[in-house]
């Protein structure tokens, strides 16, 4: 009997170790990003389709290379700087959105393909205010929409 009671408390002790070590070595809260939809095309093209047809103001954010922009984009899109991890890690990104369009308006965000970078850019959006109602990204990127079939600019 004593044998099984050794086993349980190791047990809960270890248990309670391995959740401290845990915890202590998690990121911070304000190192997490905010979270956002992540869209297919159709429910990408879609929510933009609402958003238009109930009057919330929005911006279609192309992220892309110039280049790809002048080559091809959702109709509608602004082409920004191709982001880059400085950028959206520092927040730059995310101030530069905020100051130019404030929070309240609902951001679409694209690039070339699904990615880190994308994800982000969309956490440390909405994190810097417009929050997940406002923030929403296309899966699978540019290259998405155009297999869809959808209209490019």
């Amino acid at each position: 009997m004593k044998m099984k009671t050794f086993k349980f408390l190791f047990y809960v002790l270890f248990g309670a170790v391995v959740s401290f070590f845990a915890s202590s070595c998690s990121s911070s809260d304000d190192e997490e990003l905010g979270d956002h939809y992540e869209r297919t095309a159709e429910s990408f093209k879609n929510a933009i389709e609402e958003a238009k047809e109930k009057g919330i103001d929005y911006h279609i954010i192309d992220y892309r290379k110039e280049s790809e922009f002048n080559a091809g984009h959702i109709p509608g899109a602004e082409w920004i700087a191709e982001g880059n991890t400085t950028n959206m890690n520092n927040g730059s990104f995310a101030a530069a959105l905020k100051a130019k369009y404030g929070t309240s308006s609902r951001m679409f965000i694209y690039g070339s393909k699904n990615s880190v970078l994308m994800m982000t850019m969309a956490g440390s959006v909405s994190k810097a205010g417009f929050g997940k109602e406002n923030t929403h990204t296309l899966v699978g990127g540019f290259d998405a929409w155009k297999s869809a079939g959808y209209p490019v600019e």
